[in-house]
């Protein structure tokens, strides 16, 4: 996925109005080369101290990650 696709198909944060970050988490299992691929605004994430409210949970593909930030935002 491009920066482009990303920024142009992300929902803005519903909280705060930012444009959310994708993050890639390497290692997830330890001692080997997986990935996860989370969402996180992070003006809610510094604003409120805690990312429970403002982040997709680890996701396998940065498309998923976008699915479960945009259904997050729709509220649904």
């Amino acid at each position: 996925m491009t920066e482009e696709y990303f920024e142009s198909h992300v929902l803005k944060c519903r909280k705060c109005g930012c444009i959310p970050r994708i993050v890639v988490e390497k290692d997830i299992i330890p001692n080997t080369n997986t990935r996860g691929y989370r969402i996180i605004c992070w003006e809610c994430k510094w604003a409120d101290g805690d990312l429970n409210n403002n982040k997709t949970g680890l996701c396998k593909t940065p498309e998923n990650a976008l699915k479960a930030w945009n259904k997050k935002m729709r509220g649904k």
